[in-house]
């Protein structure tokens, strides 16, 4: 089944900040961010473009070589305020790299 209607979509997020080590492997990351959703069409009207600021609490293992190599850790809130067609309000973020 093939439907008529093509979307093109494109996510991208910029964040820049300063980390500071806390101890061995651990670090947070104060930052700033903008996030952008575009979508052609849009009859949902679901482009916005919101932006912020947040911390990141990372921690970065060596991990055991028979089970798996290294591995990071984080975990990252932010506070995005509308700049188009959005709401305002807090994201919390898990991430697990290995």
């Amino acid at each position: 089944f093939i439907n008529e209607e093509h979307y093109a979509t494109i996510f991208a997020e910029w964040r820049e900040g300063v980390r500071f080590k806390v101890s061995r492997g651990w670090a947070f990351i104060p930052h700033l961010t903008i996030s952008q959703r575009w979508q052609n069409p849009d009859p949902h009207d679901v482009t916005y473009v919101e932006g912020g600021g947040g911390l990141i609490l990372r921690y970065q293992g060596r991990g055991d070589k028979k089970f798996f190599g290294q591995f990071e850790f984080e975990s990252l809130i932010q506070y995005k305020a509308s700049i188009y067609n959005t709401n305002s309000g807090f994201v919390l973020t898990n991430v697990l790299r290995f």
